[in-house]
C-alpha cells in the first residue's frame, strides 16, 4: 500500500470514527500487507492533532512501515520509485515483495491538479 499523508486528518464520518486513510492503513496492517507511508512537507502548515496521533502510529518503525518526508512532487517521485525497487525495505517487508515484482521496471507519474480560483 502506498499512502501519502498531509497535515489534515480529513473526514471521519465513517462507521468506526476513522478517516477512510486510516482506515485503509489499518485494513493493510491486518493483511500483512507492505505499507510505504510518505508524509508532505511541502507545505509548512501546522499538522492537526488528530492526524499528528495518526502520524505517530504511521512512523512506529517497530510495525515495519516504510516512511520517508517529502519536500517536492519531484522527491515523491523518487522516493516511491527507489520504494518500490526494495531498496529501502526492511527484511520483514522484502520478504513480502515478490520476486517478479522485484525485476519490473517501475515507472511513477504523480499528477497534480491546478485548483481554479
Amino acid at each position: 500500500m502506498i499512502s501519502i499523508y498531509g497535515p489534515r486528518y480529513g473526514w471521519t464520518g465513517a462507521q468506526k470514527g476513522l478517516s477512510p486513510t486510516e482506515e485503509e492503513y489499518e485494513r493493510a496492517r491486518e493483511l500483512h500487507k507492505p505499507i510505504y507511508a510518505f508524509i508532505d512537507r511541502i507545505e509548512d502548515e501546522a499538522t492537526e492533532p488528530r492526524q499528528q496521533t495518526f502520524l505517530d502510529k504511521v512512523q512506529n518503525w517497530d510495525i515495519g512501515v516504510l516512511r520517508r518526508e517529502f519536500h517536492s512532487l519531484q522527491e515523491l517521485q523518487d522516493l516511491i520509485r527507489e520504494s518500490l525497487t526494495s531498496r529501502d525495505l526492511s527484511p520483514r517487508q522484502q520478504a513480502m515483495v515478490q520476486p517478479a515484482q522485484k525485476d519490473r521496471g517501475i515507472c511513477v507519474t504523480i499528477c497534480k491538479e491546478k485548483t481554479k480560483p
